[in-house]
């Protein structure tokens, strides 16, 4: 039989016993090193684990290593989306939203002032936003978990500069920021503020290192190179377009980063040279198709040289297929409709009669059978990334138009905000 003396020991030594084990638990490590692959998240705490991002400029003309905890994602069918002030107001600002397909609710991942957003982007694993934030005197490219969490900048261009400097010019965006698929390098233009003669240097970050060189230098006068999708993830598409005209004719190039930095013109591979036509492409996920659909720069209206034309090619350009044309349908913007698919997403986007009657979202099999209206409201696809979850779900049930969303399959679409001036960044799981 025990006795008090020996309750009482018994009692202490499992309370010493408890509080270790409560103590190892609780234990954590610091956040040093992320390889790409992600390392499991520690059980530290959103709040100080931010303690060890910073959202001030580096040095000028040095970047900053991402710091990027894994962030474990659910399965609702989720939109991230954004809206800006404009930055001719007094008083310019930003916010970013998530949606969630499932449940209808909407969340605020970031909000700020004083700043516009410019090129957001989802990283691949859908975990993470890339973008540009953008104040009257300072161009920043920062980075914000899916959660709101860990915003951090990564890299600021000097004074008098600007990151995609075609960027709010007449309100408008450009492209000129692409992140690569294994989230470790982002591309991009800089150059003066509102001003592209000289043309932009473009310039390449390697978010891991927080290393930053001169990729391309044009040569003066030259045309304007822009970064358009990575190939793969040494390989960049790239468009060279005339500086001085407001739709100018362009060609298209692949850049190879693995040929290293303050590269030339003439070490870019020509994919498409400069046609009379206007023209838009986007590559297979494997990187083992290039499509192209070329149209009528008086699309939507049906009459002599009225044409749409859709090939299928190598990566490169070589041995072109059509696989579709029309004298009446004019699709001008095309995208892969997802991971493996072999089919593609196509939009009409024009005013006007009869090629109002066209308008909408299509797809379309990839050998050019199996054209399918999935909705009669036009609009374009996401300006940012080319991506497949840029405009797909990432099972891909859904696809992403502007401000509403609908099924693969057609029927009826869905408006995610009321937010008229709201732009969508992609898709990802919550």
């Amino acid at each position: 039989m025990l006795t008090d003396k020996m309750r009482l020991s018994l009692l202490s030594l499992l309370c010493i016993c408890m509080f270790m084990l409560s103590a190892c638990g609780t234990a954590t490590g610091s956040f040093q090193s992320f390889s790409m692959s992600f390392a499991s998240p520690t059980n530290q705490s959103s709040a100080t684990a931010n303690q060890a991002v910073r959202t001030d400029c580096p040095a000028s003309g040095n970047g900053r290593a991402a710091v990027m905890p894994a962030l474990h994602l659910g399965t609702h069918r989720s939109i991230v989306f954004f809206s800006n002030v404009p930055s001719y107001t007094n008083h310019p600002s930003l916010v970013l939203k998530r949606y969630d397909v499932e449940t209808g609710a909407t969340t605020t991942l970031l909000s700020q002032d004083g700043q516009n957003m410019y090129n957001p982007q989802l990283s691949g694993d859908g975990q993470w936003i890339l973008f540009i934030a953008q104040t009257s005197s300072v161009s920043k490219m920062q980075l914000i978990r899916a959660d709101g969490n860990y915003l951090q900048t990564l890299y600021c261009a000097p004074e008098g500069q600007q990151i995609d400097p075609r960027n709010g010019a007449e309100g408008g965006y450009s492209n000129g920021v692409q992140w690569s698929p294994d989230q470790k390098q982002v591309i991009f233009t800089q150059g003066k503020q509102a001003n592209l003669v000289p043309s932009p240097a473009l310039y390449l970050l390697n978010i891991q290192s927080g290393n930053v060189q001169v990729e391309l230098t044009p040569a003066a006068n030259e045309a304007y190179f822009q970064p358009q999708t990575w190939v793969d993830n040494t390989r960049v598409y790239v468009t060279s377009s005339g500086i001085s005209l407001p739709h100018p004719p362009a060609a298209l190039f692949i850049l190879d980063t693995s040929k290293g930095a303050h590269q030339q013109t003439n070490d870019l591979q020509l994919v498409l040279g400069v046609s009379d036509t206007l023209w838009n492409f986007d590559s297979t996920y494997d990187a083992s198709k290039l499509l192209v659909v070329r149209f009528d720069p008086a699309a939507g209206r049906a009459g002599p040289g009225t044409f749409c034309e859709i090939s299928s090619m190598s990566t490169t350009g070589e041995n072109g297929k059509l696989i579709f044309n029309s004298d009446k349908i004019v699709f001008s913007d095309l995208r892969v409709l997802g991971y493996g698919s072999t089919s593609l997403l196509l939009s009409v986007n024009q005013a006007g009669s009869p090629g109002d009657q066209y308008n909408g979202i299509w797809k379309i099999k990839s050998d050019g059978t199996g054209l399918t209206r999935l909705t009669n409201q036009p609009g374009p696809f996401n300006s940012f990334g080319q991506y497949p979850w840029s405009n797909v779900a990432r099972d891909g049930s859904l696809y992403l138009i502007g401000t509403f969303f609908g099924s693969i399959n057609g029927g009826a679409i869905t408006h995610y905000t009321s937010d008229e001036s709201a732009l969508p960044v992609g898709w990802t799981t919550f």
